[in-house]
């Protein structure tokens, strides 16, 4: 799985319905920002380091970290 340290928007198509996010604070954040045709939603801030179950189906995402922040996140398909 490949890690961020810049921001990346990525679509997921219908096959998956969630991927794992992994997150490695730094004394940063993540911020998550959803796209729904015409704003860029947030929809998640990760302060703490931590890995979780993230809900992507047909989603295109935003993943946006600050002062240090790392993460891992499957690339679209």
């Amino acid at each position: 799985m490949p890690r961020f340290t810049d921001t990346q928007e990525i679509t997921y198509l219908e096959i998956h319905e969630s991927v794992a996010l992994t997150v490695q604070a730094n004394g940063g954040q993540l911020d998550v920002h959803v796209w729904d045709g015409v704003n860029w939603i947030e929809t998640d801030t990760f302060t703490a380091t931590e890995s979780v179950e993230y809900y992507v189906k047909g989603l295109t995402v935003r993943f946006t970290p600050s002062g240090g922040c790392a993460y891992s996140v499957p690339r679209g398909r």
